[in-house]
């Protein structure tokens, strides 16, 4: 979130500068930080993603950023712990988290476990990932606190929400907590949120040691593969993106995939695929199934199982996270292409990448500064690499439903450093 702060004038940047020696002196000198302590120079910072800090009016906008990129379990947790392998929470007595309950966010891909009372323990990659807890959890516990102070004297609290905010974001918190919505309203009644967070470590050592770790993951679990000896080309993108161009198995079931649609009764989904028919754009129609396949894959074993038996055709071959960073990897064989229905797509003979020893690794793509460390320690560990290929988007706070943004200048936190785009 702090990644998006106004940067347009040298006070702005002062602002975002005391913020960030605030939380990080604490975290480095005590090993934690009361976010109670950070919300006054949260405020200062003037995030664009947290307009209304300061104002005694709830930032329905602020709130809903934070709760998709936090787990459910928020509600009932006063204590997080930050680590970067299951080696530095051994070391710091939490040795036994992964008999925790896993527990997940929409909005954030992170190893992270509840211990089912008032702890919950986070996989970190890099300093990113701790910049952007802090904020999410500053923002979280600054919006919960507006609201508690607002309806913990209310008998009704659902008519006293209804009355405090717009109809939307009702709505919209409603379609994150589910069918426990109203269990949510009434932890906010009863209960004023006061985080603490604990980093294990903060040294560069633990966060390289840990990618080195995934790595050595990735290579012992693909033993015949022998990446220091092929050449590669590196993506970072959506984990769907290149294996449905690749397999067109999104396309191919269509009927499968669209009868789960109707199922669901989703009108906006359906009103959309509606005019999609209408409009007849092939190329709209195959990314709205690759968006609707992904919600067909989860509930439907038959449509997982064939799509299993392409990849594994093609060679595709994915390794999931385990312990240290949440980031999958995919390793597409050059060779096996000229099997895919690619070729007519591209209108492109691939015969001649039969011999081709080269592989694509796919990423799912990580957040800041864990991904340079991720291509560092791959290029160290492979026999070339031969194109870097990343795949990604900037937030946009202004837009419509498939709207994409391409910056134009990147102002890099860490080195401060800014970097024009042509």
């Amino acid at each position: 979130m702090y990644n998006s702060i106004l940067m347009n004038n040298d006070g702005a940047i002062e602002q975002i500068e005391i913020y960030i020696r605030t939380y990080r002196s604490l975290l480095k000198s005590a090993g934690f930080v009361n976010i109670d302590k950070l919300t006054d120079a949260h405020k200062d910072a003037g995030s664009i993603l947290h307009e209304k800090g300061k104002s005694d009016k709830i930032d329905t906008a602020a709130f809903i950023y934070s709760l998709l990129r936090l787990p459910p379990v928020m509600s009932n947790v006063k204590k997080i712990i930050l680590g970067q392998s299951i080696r530095v929470f051994k070391n710091n007595r939490f040795g036994h988290i992964d008999e925790w309950t896993e527990v997940t966010a929409p909005g954030r891909r992170r190893k992270m476990y509840f211990n089912g009372r008032d702890t919950l323990a986070v996989y970190i990659a890099s300093v990113t990932d701790v910049d952007d807890l802090i904020t999410l959890l500053t923002s979280f516990q600054i919006e919960w606190n507006k609201l508690h102070g607002k309806i913990s004297k209310e008998r009704d609290v659902k008519k006293a929400v209804e009355n405090l905010l717009d109809p939307e974001d009702i709505f919209k918190i409603q379609k994150i907590w589910g069918d426990d919505y109203h269990k949510f309203l009434t932890a906010v009644k009863y209960r004023k949120i006061d985080f603490t967070v604990h980093l294990l470590s903060g040294s560069y050592m633990e966060y390289a040691r840990a990618t080195q770790h995934w790595w050595d993951h990735v290579d012992t679990t693909l033993p015949e593969i022998k990446f220091i000896d092929r050449p590669v080309y590196f993506v970072s993108s959506n984990s769907h993106s290149l294996v449905n161009l690749i397999t067109r198995f999104a396309l191919n079931h269509e009927k499968e995939i669209i009868e789960d649609l109707y199922k669901s009764k989703n009108e906006t989904l359906i009103n959309l695929w509606e005019k999609i028919e209408k409009e007849a754009s092939g190329v709209a129609r195959e990314y709205f199934l690759c968006y609707l396949s992904k919600k067909s894959l989860r509930q439907s074993n038959h449509l997982n199982q064939i799509k299993s038996s392409l990849e594994s055709k093609l060679g595709i071959m994915t390794i999931p996270a385990r312990h240290y960073l949440d980031i999958d990897v995919q390793i597409i064989p050059l060779a096996k292409l000229a099997q895919s229905g690619l070729a007519d797509l591209l209108n492109l003979d691939l015969k001649p990448l039969t011999d081709s020893k080269s592989l694509i690794v796919n990423i799912d793509y990580p957040l800041g500064w864990a991904a340079y460390q991720v291509l560092t320690e791959i290029g160290q560990n492979v026999g070339k690499i031969l194109g870097i290929y990343v795949m990604g988007k900037a937030a946009t706070l202004n837009a419509q439903v498939g709207d994409i943004l391409l910056p134009t200048t990147v102002f890099d936190v860490h080195t401060k450093n800014t970097y024009a785009i042509r």
